[in-house]
């Protein structure tokens, strides 16, 4: 009896570690909302990563000068001092330039004022044309945290060299609910 109460404790708290997803729209599944960019977001309906793949967020520049170019969340409420688990799917398909990817947190205050970002989370330089690649990582909210916003970047290849542009799927951020250190 003991061990079948352990092992329902076990998953009852598996399944509730993270809540949802903090990003109004992660999935690109019917369009792009709740992202925008100084660049062209464009949704893609044929082309998703292998988790959901219905669908995926096409970033394109013309800018190619060795640049980076985000597609920027909205913001969302974040709590201070707390971790949140983030992560996504990208491709770089092979007619385009691009040789990186990566992401980070833009953090801010109850006034809206910028406070700080996290280190990158990155996938190595020299990415692999037309395959579906993860990338995952924790971040931590400072101090005086109010809100997040998750900025995804492609960088631009050499000058000179076609439009660069990517594809974003499966974005995520969740906030940790069970830590390394106890429960709170």
């Amino acid at each position: 009896m003991k061990k079948l109460i352990t092992i329902i404790i076990l998953a009852l708290l598996s399944q509730y570690t993270y809540g949802q997803n903090l990003l109004i729209n992660g999935t690109f599944d019917t369009d792009t909302s709740g992202w925008w960019a100084f660049t062209t977001l464009s949704w893609v309906s044929d082309d998703g990563a292998p988790i959901s793949g219905n669908g995926s967020m096409r970033n394109t520049t013309t800018v190619n000068n060795n640049a980076s170019f985000p597609a920027i969340s909205d913001k969302f409420p974040v709590k201070p001092n707390h971790w949140y688990l983030s992560g996504l799917s990208f491709k770089v398909p092979s007619a385009s330039p691009v040789p990186w990817a990566w992401y980070q947190f833009y953090w801010y205050d109850a006034m809206d004022t910028q406070i700080g970002t996290s280190n990158q989370i990155s996938a190595t330089f020299g990415v692999p044309n037309d395959v579906w690649q993860d990338l995952a990582g924790m971040s931590l909210a400072p101090e005086n945290a109010a809100t997040g916003e998750l900025r995804i970047y492609f960088q631009t290849g050499k000058p000179g060299s076609p439009d660069p542009f990517g594809l974003w799927d499966d974005v995520f951020v969740f906030e940790e609910t069970l830590f390394i250190n106890g429960f709170e």
